[in-house]
């Protein structure tokens, strides 16, 4: 049973509308790079992705990475970590059991070397395309292996090692989820089309309805909406273009056919904390 939920936010990025929208403005917008907390009775705490950390700058001060550095520039403090986040809530970091990563760009695991003792729960090819990333050829793929932990060998779990179950029937266009808990309370959700093997979460009891963490499917719900993909040369840049498109239609087909389940992107401009 989940006790705590919160979507927070560890630093942001300022970005032309265009790049998140086609047809959008060179006005900058605020893009965050949002994590969730939450808190089961059995299993602990339980973070889904970082955000950003410290780490990246120490991982960009040299060519080629200082290249992301320059072209995504961060922007967060020290207190804006999600390890000092936590510290305020009450929670130290050795004391997160598990991370689990939707996908290895940089501003969604910035923060992993942050906690010692969590296992990492991912996607074994994403794993994989991470522990093969190498110089300006990882870069282009958005890929910082120096962000990983020395012993994240021993510490990673792959999703396809958890049990399947069925996805209610408003996401079975989905397929099936992963049961992370062990009692159906957090599910992971293939969303791919965004870096290599993307996945989201779905929770299906919140105080507030079912929650869908849809990752960088989309990087606004006015996207999912809307139907309103990013320009074909960012996506083809940062994923598969096709599938890209594939994924986010069966998100603003699900907004729309049960409105009930709130659909959060991970850079959405809104924090807010939802209940459990």
């Amino acid at each position: 049973m989940l006790e705590d939920l919160r979507w927070l936010s560890a630093g942001f990025c300022l970005h032309p509308e265009f790049m998140s929208i086609r047809g959008g403005s060179w006005r900058p917008c605020r893009f965050a790079a949002g994590f969730l907390y939450l808190r089961h009775r059995r299993h602990g705490v339980c973070l889904f992705d970082t955000g950003y950390s410290d780490h990246f700058q120490t991982e960009t001060r040299s060519f080629p990475n200082q290249l992301y550095a320059r072209l995504m520039p961060p922007r967060f403090e020290g207190a804006d970590r999600a390890c000092e986040q936590l510290r305020r809530l009450g929670i130290a970091p050795q004391d997160v059991r598990s991370i689990i990563v939707s996908h290895f760009h940089a501003d969604h695991i910035a923060g992993l070397r942050d906690f010692p003792k969590a296992s990492i729960v991912c996607a074994e090819p994403a794993y994989a395309a991470m522990r093969r990333a190498r110089g300006l050829r990882g870069l282009l793929q958005g890929l910082l292996p120096g962000l990983m932990p020395d012993d994240s060998d021993a510490r990673v779990r792959f999703i396809e090692s958890f049990d399947a179950v069925a996805l209610p029937p408003p996401l079975a266009a989905f397929g099936h989820g992963r049961d992370i808990i062990g009692d159906r309370s957090v599910l992971a959700v293939d969303l791919p089309g965004h870096g290599v093997a993307q996945i989201g979460l779905f929770i299906p009891e919140t105080s507030n309805g079912p929650l869908l963490l849809a990752a960088d499917a989309a990087w606004s719900l006015e996207a999912v909406k809307n139907l309103l993909p990013p320009p074909r040369l960012v996506t083809a840049l940062l994923g598969d273009s096709k599938t890209y498109l594939s994924t986010l239609a069966k998100l603003h087909k699900l907004h729309h056919a049960a409105p009930e389940v709130t659909i959060r992107p991970a850079h959405c401009r809104l924090e807010q904390a939802v209940a459990a």
